[in-house]
């Protein structure tokens, strides 16, 4: 047996009969810009649906409301309906796409089962990757009648020794221009012509990702990866309205970023190893409040022994306020934050580094001596900026002074 097939089998049995979810671009490209936490790239690895664990774990409310999420397939159904008639007129205006037949196919997984009832989940995936791959063969050969609207294709991505699944939400090929290129159909909204930049550089990251799973099929099929365009259209809402309008987006620059980090991307080796004596997950509990805490005590102990790391891409991940809660009772520094764990280095818990600082304990390792000398230092910086603001008069002190006194003048904060 293969040390893939064992690391599926690993990876299987920590998921258990807890919800699974299809690892999207989104996710992918959180965990890839957020090196070093294994927690949460077993939980990738693993496809554990992360939404619904944070929501047992209370850590945040991961609930979208019903109205969101309507709102959202409404939107996607006017870019997409009646062949994609407004996401193609949309081209034509922003990628002068000179396209006059028009010819669409859906690839994805309702059209699938509508024509084959019986087939099983993973076989529905085996033929949306046969379609696109056929669809994507009739492109490169420059085939007239070639389709050139794909909605839903699914293409795979190569990342550290596993085969992960994308979904695309339209393909547009031109046969005048001889390129391909993805729509990313977001419902966030353009107010007064401006796109929130956040949400912008997120839906960049993620299309980076979709752009080089295509470009990795289209290599597969001996063609030129260039054919893919890093010049992605960008639908949304024009202002509060469903009203859809285009931007053209480049995704070149985060393309060659996250191309590094799939290359640089840890194999599978280590998944046994990282997976040795952590519990299985549990099922989904059902709403007997017994029953939901002893899952959710079953999920802690899961999910507590996995290693983790809090850092700068925590933001987007849904269980940051879990992580963050056990960083706080193991006294971890890096709840502190990046700039103190850097510091701190090998010194991980808050006591210890006040210890070496108050040299109440002798450093015993080159890393706890230059912590001791870093934390001194700044200790006696502090010391000498608060005796100069004493010397000098502080402005903070004044003010604070100041209000205080106006506080008891005027009868603030005494005792009734």
């Amino acid at each position: 047996m293969t040390w893939p097939e064992r690391a599926d089998e690993a990876l299987a049995a920590f998921r258990g009969s807890f919800p699974r979810a299809a690892v999207s671009p989104r996710q992918i490209a959180n965990t890839l810009t957020s090196p070093g936490c294994q927690r949460r790239r077993l939980l990738d690895m693993a496809e554990v649906d992360v939404a619904k664990l944070a929501q047992l774990l209370d850590a945040r409310n991961s609930r979208i409301s019903s109205f969101a999420i309507t709102r959202s397939r409404l939107f996607q159904s006017r870019v997409t309906d009646a062949g994609a008639s407004v996401a193609i007129a949309l081209a034509r205006q922003h990628l002068a796409l000179d396209q006059k037949d028009v010819r669409h196919e859906a690839v994805d997984a309702a059209t699938v089962r509508s024509e084959a009832p019986t087939l099983h989940p993973e076989q529905v995936e085996v033929v949306r990757l046969r379609q696109t791959r056929r669809l994507l063969e009739d492109m490169l050969a420059g085939s007239g009648d070639a389709v050139n609207v794909v909605r839903k294709p699914l293409t795979t991505l190569a990342l550290g020794g596993r085969i992960v699944h994308i979904e695309h939400d339209l393909m547009l090929f031109a046969s005048t221009t001889q390129r391909i290129h993805l729509v990313e159909i977001r419902d966030y909204p353009e107010i007064d012509g401006v796109l929130e930049p956040s949400r912008v550089g997120q839906t960049k990251r993620e299309a980076a990702i979709a752009l080089i799973s295509l470009q990795q099929m289209v290599a597969e099929l001996d063609g030129d990866p260039d054919i893919v365009s890093s010049r992605v259209l960008l639908i949304t809402p024009k202002q509060l309205v469903l009203t859809p309008v285009a931007r053209v987006v480049d995704a070149g620059p985060q393309m060659m970023r996250l191309r590094r980090l799939i290359e640089a991307s840890p194999t599978s080796e280590a998944v046994d190893e990282l997976l040795d004596d952590v519990p299985a997950l549990p099922a989904m509990p059902g709403e007997d409040a017994e029953e939901r805490q002893v899952a959710m005590r079953d999920i802690l102990a899961a999910v507590s022994a996995l290693p983790y790391r809090l850092g700068q891409g925590c933001g987007s991940c849904a269980l940051q306020s879990a992580c963050r809660r056990q960083a706080t009772q193991e006294d971890q520094v890096q709840v502190l934050g990046s700039a103190a764990a850097q510091v701190c280095g090998s010194v991980t818990t808050v006591a210890r580094a006040l210890d070496l600082a108050d040299e109440r304990i002798a450093a015993s390792t080159a890393s706890e001596t230059a912590v001791q000398v870093g934390l001194d230092r700044a200790r006696r910086a502090l010391d000498f900026a608060e005796r100069l603001g004493v010397a000098h008069g502080s402005p903070a002190r004044e003010a604070r002074a100041d209000g205080a006194a106006g506080a008891s003048s005027s009868g603030v904060g005494e005792s009734s």
